[in-house]
């Protein structure tokens, strides 16, 4: 459109040139739909059932697709529930991928207390021994070297908590190859661009800056970023304790942002109150999902070991003897019919 010696706008009668509108961040449908239907065709011509990067847990993958290029999801949930081992988990479990690098950005735990975790997870063994070094038998120490050598062979990268703001984690992202995935533990101890602006003032805004910041840079990269968020007490005086999207802490915006919203929630937990029992089962409850519907998938926690897994299916009883049901019915015997001649016909009509 061009202003005429009137001041008045004029229309464009030809639209400009495909690399004039890229620029400007215009997209013709018959292009998008050139990327759609070649997404659809990969997807299915894909040995794998999961239409972005696995998370390692069925249950998990079949609510929520995986994680999709480009997405950011959000998990919450109250202290001692289980989020850092979730994202952690999901970090291992994407790096063993060997063409797929993941960055895993700490706010609070060092290179150690990460590493300690992931080699608890691997090797199954009690997180508090190992950190200890109170490792007994000769099985342990097996396990210890073969869950240290699968994990020097990833693709996983730490930032140290000195990496604080959007754009430091911009700049760590571009100096990794065929980077598949971005972990940020945890969103409300990110600070705003200059590290500066903001403290003292409104951290609800501040907050909803950063998260609106994550949300485009997951796009501009194509990569899945997957935040951890704290999660407000406000379930704390209702009747029902199940978590919600208003819990989220600090921010209204992060529910809008996000491509989807994970909160884990389990029975009976009263913080250091509840003690742990060896095996627990966690709700993951899917409050927003861009790409599907909401629902809950429940995983099976083992705290010592900070794993999660799906939940074993039920054996069910076998036996060699088929179920009556299953049992092929038995051949009623034919009865030989007797001969009969053309006269006897004859005979029986009379």
């Amino acid at each position: 459109m061009n202003n005429n010696s009137n001041g008045k706008i004029e229309k464009r009668t030809t639209t400009a040139p495909k690399e004039e509108l890229e620029k400007k961040g215009i997209t013709c449908i018959s292009d998008a739909l050139l990327e759609v239907c070649s997404h659809i065709d990969g997807t299915a011509k894909s040995t794998s059932k999961v239409a972005g990067i696995s998370t390692g847990l069925k249950t998990l993958d079949f609510q929520i697709g995986g994680f999709r290029p480009g997405t950011y999801t959000v998990l919450a949930a109250k202290t001692g529930m289980g989020k850092t081992t979730l994202a952690m988990n999901i970090a291992s479990s994407v790096s063993k991928d060997p063409d797929k690098a993941v960055l895993y950005v700490s706010t609070e735990m060092n290179n150690t207390d990460l590493c300690l975790r992931l080699i608890s997870s691997e090797g199954l063994l009690d997180l508090k021994k190992l950190s200890n070094g109170a490792l007994e038998t000769d099985e342990e120490w097996e396990a210890l070297a073969e869950a240290a050598s699968s994990l020097a062979n990833r693709k996983l990268y730490f930032c140290d908590q000195s990496v604080t703001t959007v754009a430091e984690i911009e700049n760590a992202c571009e100096c990794i190859g065929n980077l598949s995935l971005v972990v940020i533990d945890y969103l409300q101890q990110l600070e705003a661009v200059d590290k500066t602006s903001g403290r003292g003032g409104n951290r609800q805004q501040t907050v909803s800056d950063i998260s609106r910041a994550i949300h485009r840079l997951a796009g501009r990269l194509q990569v899945p970023f997957l935040c951890l968020s704290q999660f407000s007490r406000a379930s704390d005086g209702r009747q029902d304790k199940r978590p919600k999207l208003s819990d989220l802490r600090d921010s209204g915006s992060i529910e809008q942002d996000a491509d989807a919203v994970l909160f884990l929630y389990r029975e009976n937990y009263d913080d250091s109150k509840t003690p742990l029992k060896g095996v627990e089962e966690v709700e993951c409850i899917v409050s927003k999902n861009r790409h599907g519907g909401v629902s809950t998938a429940v995983l099976q926690w083992t705290p010592k070991y900070v794993k999660f897994e799906d939940v074993p299916e039920p054996e069910l009883p076998f036996t060699d003897e088929p179920d009556e049901a299953d049992k092929e019915p038995e051949a009623v015997p034919q009865t030989a019919l007797p001969e009969f001649q053309t006269d006897d016909i004859g005979q029986l009509s009379a």
